[in-house]
């Protein structure tokens, strides 16, 4: 699995955790990837 982010502003938040949608978000392996106002790229 590989996993590209990129951020354009503010910042990004790797927690585990329960997922909360914030601009968007996502869950990988029980894993939250919160990104504000940048793009996550996930190729499986």
């Amino acid at each position: 699995m590989k996993v590209s982010i990129h951020l354009t502003a503010h910042e990004f938040y790797l927690k585990k955790s329960s997922c909360c949608h914030i601009h968007l978000h996502f869950c990988i392996n029980g894993i939250t990837i919160i990104s504000f106002w940048g793009l996550v790229s996930i190729n499986l």
